[in-house]
């Protein structure tokens, strides 16, 4: 119950361009921003509900019309995921979240 993660139906595939969290409020996605970026870690946000974009308001649009879209919007979090990341790159990620959490961590023989 601290995170939600990305869920893929059978009948569909990833293309692996992201991987994402949705953390349980802006608030906590903040908090876990600075954390992450204080250990050297980037995790972003960058979807920003079109209906509150500057073209969507110039097209009428306005905030609280699309409560979920923004509720989510607030939650979501990108990890960091590139090419060439190490799996110990990832496992950082991973305790870093865990630790922001105050959860131990993963045992050594974890694979994401």
């Amino acid at each position: 119950g601290l995170v939600v993660l990305p869920t893929i139906p059978t009948d569909c595939e990833t293309n692996y361009h992201m991987f994402y969290i949705l953390l349980n409020s802006l608030a906590e996605r903040t908090r876990l921003i600075e954390h992450l970026k204080a250990d050297g870690i980037l995790a972003v946000f960058h979807y920003v509900p079109l209906h509150t974009s500057p073209m969507g308001r110039a097209m009428g649009y306005r905030e609280g019309m699309l409560p979920v879209t923004e509720r989510l919007s607030e939650r979501l979090l990108g990890l960091p995921m590139y090419y060439d990341m190490l799996q110990s790159d990832v496992m950082s990620v991973i305790t870093q979240i865990f630790n922001f959490f105050k959860v131990s961590p993963p045992s050594d023989d974890f694979q994401p």
